[in-house]
């Protein structure tokens, strides 16, 4: 099961004018012909900058929350500052990044079951003492509410249990006192996924394996084992192995990448994260590419709890947003007529759980003898060592987690 939890942009005050964006309140169902290539290069783009530089830890952030929350912070800029959102989130103008943005909201508010449910909680929180224009109350009736921040305790209160609600109380806390007495507005963004495989581990079949964290240097760790019919291809462009594990009930799959063990460079992993791509990666797991045969899965059970601060502000900097963290550039006048905006922060945490939890236990399938008998024999798809991995929405290609493991001794428990 996967748990993310929390992101948050605090934003300061800082004075601007300029006309409101109003968008329009029709707002068409995605469909699988929906182009989401954008949020995947921005979501690729900024992965590639955080996990590169942390060569030895190991991953986890949801690109497509992270896009989400500064679409927001897109639709109040102006200017150069609206230039460089527009640039590197990948989004023509304001009323098609609306479309796509509430799109996507619609799409994962529907995608509930008793397999799935996601969940997502978006609203900017401001300090009551602070004018917003009206035509941007009238736009962001749900996604703009005001507080007092002066009462920090009431309106952590308030904030921690509009996300707990939304998250069906998986994410209880988001912000604290603190944080508020540093901000007029905190734009809060959470999002719960909660899934179970479509085709189950059975819990007997875990047990301790060796995992190559590098050529001289191994952790025993809880494996997770079985052996069925999963999607399977292999991708040259990206020197890996490709699996496909869906989740029970919906669209979604965990797609696993393994680098080959001969991979080029000193890192294997690193090798497959620089020739990453949202071309790269439809590719790989295109259906032309990846084919149903048995494959013997071994996948080590872990629980991420990461986090993001300094380092995404500086990644997102290197990605080319820069103004809206610049007291004197930064240009968010399409919120106030009368006061200037900057961001001061930004917190992303994420929680994710691997385990072995499906919708009915492996050993409860039942197979035709003869049938076995008539098999190919399973290919290897050994997660022992480094690997990435991305979880996605099949019918759109969003990318809605992605991360790596480079060394799982340190996310069991």
């Amino acid at each position: 099961m996967i748990w993310l939890k929390s992101l948050m942009l605090l934003l300061g005050i800082g004075g601007a004018h300029l006309q409101c964006f109003t968008p329009s309140g029709n707002v068409p169902a995605l469909g699988s012909n929906a182009n989401l290539s954008g949020i995947v290069d921005f979501g690729l783009g900024l992965y590639k900058q955080l996990t590169l530089e942390r060569p030895s830890e190991n991953f986890i952030s949801s690109p497509y929350s992270i896009w989400a929350a500064l679409v927001v912070v897109y639709f109040g800029a102006a200017g150069n500052t609206q230039a460089q959102l527009a640039k590197v989130l990948q989004v023509a103008d304001k009323p098609s990044a609306n479309r796509l943005w509430k799109g996507l909201e619609h799409l994962y508010k529907q995608e509930y079951s008793t397999t799935i449910s996601v969940d997502v909680a978006n609203r900017a929180y401001i300090n009551e003492s602070f004018t917003l224009l009206p035509c941007v109350q009238t736009a962001f009736p749900d996604e703009l509410r005001t507080l007092n921040f002066y009462d920090t305790k009431k309106a952590a209160a308030v904030m921690n249990d509009f996300v707990s609600q939304k998250t069906r109380g998986f994410i209880p806390n988001i912000v604290t006192e603190d944080l508020i007495r540093s901000a007029n507005v905190v734009l809060v963004n959470a999002i719960h996924f909660r899934g179970l495989w479509k085709k189950a581990f059975k819990r007997p079949s875990t047990q301790r394996r060796d995992f190559s964290v590098a050529p001289s240097n191994t952790v025993s760790v809880d494996m997770m084992s079985q052996v069925e019919d999963f999607n399977y291809g292999e991708s040259g462009e990206l020197d890996a192995r490709v699996l496909e594990m869906p989740y029970a009930g919906s669209s979604l799959s965990m797609i696993l990448l393994l680098p080959n063990a001969n991979g080029k460079g000193s890192s294997p992993l690193a090798n497959l994260v620089r020739r990453l791509s949202s071309a790269a990666l439809r590719d790989a797991i295109s259906t032309s590419r990846l084919k149903s045969r048995p494959v013997d899965v071994l996948l080590p059970k872990i629980k991420f709890r990461g986090e993001l601060s300094k380092n995404l502000v500086d990644a997102i900097k290197k990605m080319g947003i820069k103004d809206i963290f610049n007291e004197i550039r930064a240009d968010l006048s399409q919120f106030s007529s009368k006061s200037k905006l900057v961001v001061t922060d930004i917190i992303h945490k994420a929680h994710l759980d691997i385990d072995e939890e499906g919708t009915e236990p492996v050993a409860a399938a039942k197979r035709n003898p003869e049938a076995n008998r008539n098999r190919s024999a399973p290919v290897q798809f050994h997660c022992d060592r480094p690997f990435a991995f991305v979880i996605c929405d099949r019918k759109t290609n969003n990318i809605l987690f992605i991360g790596d493991v480079k060394d799982p001794g340190s996310l069991q428990s």
